[in-house]
């Protein structure tokens, strides 16, 4: 069986479904998991021989279902890495609980099988599911059936059927590297099944753990999420469907909760060109424009990070496909927005364009929480009015490439959010 969750790919800044998706309830606290983690991975390699004895020193500290899959959970995604060289080579012999324990590397079927040999001696039920995800080299152009790639594990806790994906959990494979990089996250222990059906489909229909069940074409046409997409609140307003159809326009929303900052890249597959992206923010909204200047195929690319992390990278957190049908030009595209920009949430409502006429113009946008705005037009400084939180100025530019600026509380200098002449 293959592994591996799809790739976190990193652009130089930092990335739930709707907003009211179920989160998955823990049949216990924090702190007992806390607990258990520091017991479990204190284990010495004399325990770490046999499923039975790592089942009784597990059962030293975990005593209900939930605490029981969380100790077997953590252990063998700190201890096992996942065994590259087996992956590659094809080399995907049977496999035991003990041939694990003694090399702690194991392709997705042997996180498995040893998660379940553990579980049966401490009477945690459990069942392996097997069935396709989109793991490492995933394409969904190119696959016209799924095939079996993963297996992954349903436990019983406190009578309900849970899903966990031992493998996935413990790390991943770059797509640049054929190396394991180990990354434990705990979206894939007791994962939301309305979530995880974004990587995982399951040969069995009932391990789906839906309501209504997708079909395999519906599950292909997800678009490609990570985890952190759904754990940092982000919503699908449009494009809940991996290719979006355009005739040289894409155009949509994003729900993004105020603790987010966020950007979009869309790109042309055959030569990698960008195309310019406006980016507006409102009532938790995000909107979407840009224009596509040739025919074919292009990809778009959301990234994210929370707001409080400014100097962290963002995430890649959703990818499209674009069937683009016609080409349409932009003749005078956005105006250059700038990191302060996403992070003051702005929305900039005119002028949307780079080049600017030597007339009167009307300047408007909104910036939350922006305590003076001003226009810097070469060493002109036009104050913007306020009516409330929107900024607006009627200005004839003096020169090709003015700016907007904004002073908030708490900061010395003035921050740039737009630009304008620069693209």
């Amino acid at each position: 069986m293959a592994m591996l969750r799809y790739i976190i790919a990193v652009m130089g800044v930092f990335l739930v479904f709707q907003s009211g998706m179920p989160k998955t309830s823990l049949a216990t606290s924090d702190e007992s998991f806390q607990r258990i983690d520091n017991h479990v991975l204190r284990a010495s390699r004399s325990i770490e021989r046999s499923p039975e004895r790592l089942a009784a020193y597990f059962s030293q500290v975990a005593e209900t279902d939930a605490e029981k899959a969380r100790a077997i959970y953590r252990w063998i995604t700190d201890r096992i890495r996942y065994d590259t060289d087996a992956f590659f080579s094809g080399n995907l012999s049977a496999v035991v609980s003990s041939d694990v324990l003694r090399s702690r590397k194991a392709v997705c079927s042997g996180y498995v099988v040893l998660f379940r040999d553990i579980a049966e001696y401490m009477g945690l039920q459990t069942e392996i599911i097997t069935g396709h995800s989109k793991g490492y080299g995933f394409d969904a152009r190119a696959i016209t059936a799924l095939a079996d790639n993963h297996a992954w594990i349903a436990a019983k806790i406190e009578g309900e059927w849970q899903l966990i994906d031992p493998t996935w959990g413990a790390g991943f494979i770059p797509s640049d590297s054929r190396e394991f990089v180990r990354n434990f996250t705990e979206h894939y222990f007791l994962a939301n099944p309305e979530v995880l059906m974004y990587t995982h489909f399951p040969n069995e229909e009932r391990w789906q753990l839906l309501e209504n069940p997708l079909s395999e074409a519906e599950y292909l046409n997800l678009p490609m999420i990570h985890p952190l997409f759904f754990e940092w609140g982000l919503d699908f307003k449009q494009w809940n469907e991996r290719e979006i159809s355009a005739d040289g326009v894409v155009e949509g929303q994003l729900g993004v909760p105020d603790s987010i900052s966020v950007n979009v890249v869309v790109r042309n597959v055959a030569t990698g060109n960008r195309s310019v992206v406006f980016r507006g923010y409102q009532e938790h909204t995000l909107d979407v424009k840009t224009y596509l200047e040739r025919e074919g195929a292009h990809e778009m690319e959301i990234f994210a990070r929370p707001a409080r992390l400014a100097g962290d990278p963002l995430t890649l957190v959703a990818t499209y496909s674009i069937a683009n049908r016609q080409g349409k030009k932009q003749e005078n595209p956005f105006p250059n927005l700038l990191g302060y920009y996403d992070m003051a949430r702005a929305y900039l409502y005119s002028p949307l364009k780079s080049v600017l006429s030597q007339n009167e113009i009307e300047f408007k946008i909104r910036i939350p929480e922006a305590l003076e705005v001003f226009i810097v037009d070469d060493t002109n400084w036009v104050e913007m009015k306020a009516d409330g939180d929107v900024f607006t100025v009627s200005h004839t530019p003096q020169t090709s490439n003015p700016v907007i600026v904004a002073k908030f509380e708490g900061m010395e200098n003035y921050s740039v959010l737009v630009e304008f002449g620069r693209n």
